[in-house]
């Protein structure tokens, strides 16, 4: 989990993805995998606390849940309050640590990244992102190259659709989830992936965070 908390934490300008891929880690350790139930109280315990950096969805999601609404429902009404505009990057951001989890079998991933995502956002995008950075930051940290890596995930019966749909997009620093993950492979290709994500990215922390947890992951080969 370290590699990739490391490079999160390099990407990461404010601070908001760090603290939850900490939270994602410290579940999957305490329960040798994903328990969404446990993430969950997690994060609200985490949002109780003084969160920060979280997003409006996640921070409405939140709200929602401490008001008393059931967690299902809280993601169902924020996704509605928000005009369905619930597909950012912050699942991206803060699941792909389950990468580490050697409790979790690689094609076992897709879902579990899907299935975390879903504690907060409620459309497909979303978690279908995560999916895809969560299989690139596996591939990594088993030892494939950074193009075999695409490769694999490209190939893969459960993102190979996904991968498609952000590589056809042009590039752009929303936090539009597959926005984010399109510059973040982009960046990857190139030399100095980092310092040119940031640049990119300006004030918003969006694609760095992505590339410094793909930077992490291949740290390890």
């Amino acid at each position: 989990y370290h590699s990739i908390i490391d490079g999160i934490t390099r990407g990461d300008a404010i601070g908001g993805p760090t603290a939850l891929a900490e939270i994602v880690a410290e579940s999957l350790i305490a329960n040798g995998g994903i328990n969404v139930t446990d993430i969950t109280h997690r994060y609200l315990e985490w949002w109780r606390s003084g969160s920060f950096d979280t997003g409006p969805t996640y921070d409405l999601v939140f709200k929602y849940i401490d008001e008393g609404i059931e967690p299902a429902a809280a993601v169902e009404a924020a996704h509605s309050a928000l005009g369905g505009n619930s597909a950012g990057c912050g699942p991206t951001h803060r699941n792909c640590v389950i990468a580490a989890c050697s409790y979790i079998l690689t094609d076992d991933l897709p879902s579990a990244a899907r299935a975390e995502a879903l504690i907060t956002h409620l459309d497909p995008i979303a978690g279908d992102t995560a999916a895809v950075v969560a299989l690139l930051c596996r591939g990594l940290l088993d030892g494939l190259t950074w193009d075999a890596a695409k490769d694999f995930v490209a190939g893969h019966t459960q993102t190979r659709d996904v991968f498609s749909m952000i590589m056809a997009r042009p590039l752009n620093p929303s936090g539009f989830a597959p926005d984010a993950a399109r510059a973040a492979i982009h960046f990857m290709d190139g030399d100095d992936a980092l310092s040119e994500a940031s640049s990119f990215a300006g004030v918003s922390n969006y694609c760095p965070v992505i590339v410094g947890a793909l930077l992490g992951a291949r740290s390890t080969a």
